[in-house]
């Protein structure tokens, strides 16, 4: 059975100037909404790029929403031990389960 999307809100009220970031909540028929966030992260950015990242999921997760999704670019060394335990820590705080294609 095909399951249709009604419709999406822009959740402009999530928007951080620090981060180059977007929230969308999807609503599906029969389910419960689904917010996605995409995000990009430069390169060259620093460590208080995360720290915002943390604080945008805080917010996120802090609408009553069971289940979200956060996908992008992290332009992160998942080599280097202190880029790897800094999101380790974020996904464990938030109950995130991170996913690396490369």
């Amino acid at each position: 059975m095909e399951e249709e999307i009604d419709i999406f809100n822009d959740l402009e009220n999530l928007v951080n100037v620090d981060l180059e970031i977007i929230w969308i909540e999807l609503f599906i028929q029969e389910s419960k909404p689904l917010m996605i966030g995409s995000m990009y992260r430069p390169p060259n950015a620093d460590v208080a790029y995360l720290n915002n990242l943390k604080l945008a999921i805080g917010n996120a997760s802090t609408g009553g929403h069971e289940t979200f999704v956060m996908m992008g670019d992290f332009n992160l060394n998942v080599l280097s031990k202190c880029d790897n335990n800094r999101i380790k820590n974020i996904c464990t705080q938030f109950k995130l389960i991170w996913v690396l294609n490369q």
